[in-house]
């Protein structure tokens, strides 16, 4: 994510959509504040009186829009072959948190605290080590496709 920009034309393609899946489910559950952790996939909704959301209630490139742009390459590397159910669910969960994260948000006119509070103690997740749909045949760096090339 360093130093890329990436404009229509040159949206990462996922080969793996499955192997990217369960990448990117394992990444968003691991996201999740404590209350929602090891309760399988798709992840509980019970959240009680707790309305803390942590770094996901963060604003700029690491909160949301990282899952939105993470989540756009799924669906822009989706084949209609592909199963899209776990797709769907992943979608309606983070349209799920979204609503809950504007509904905990403090009234327009006060004090906005989520730069200002420092993050948990166990906010550090051990995650893989490598994305296994990011591997490369040979460890060669291949070109990435994209739209223009797969309409050629």
């Amino acid at each position: 994510m360093k130093g890329r920009s990436y404009t229509d034309d040159q949206i990462p393609f996922v080969l793996d959509t499955d192997v990217y899946g369960k990448s990117w489910i394992s990444w968003w559950t691991a996201c999740q504040p404590s209350w929602r952790e090891n309760t399988g996939w798709p992840l509980s909704r019970e959240q009680g009186t707790n309305t803390e959301w942590g770094k996901l209630a963060a604003r700029g490139q690491n909160g949301m829009f990282i899952v939105v742009m993470s989540t756009t390459w799924w669906a822009s590397s989706l084949k209609p072959t592909d199963d899209r159910h776990p797709f769907e669910e992943a979608v309606d969960d983070i349209r799920w948190v979204i609503k809950q994260i504007l509904k905990s948000l403090p009234a327009s006119g006060t004090a906005n605290t989520t730069h200002d509070t420092p993050p948990p103690a166990d906010a550090q997740k051990s995650m893989p080590a490598a994305a296994k749909w990011s591997v490369r045949p040979g460890g060669k760096r291949q070109p990435k496709l994209t739209h223009k090339l797969l309409e050629s």
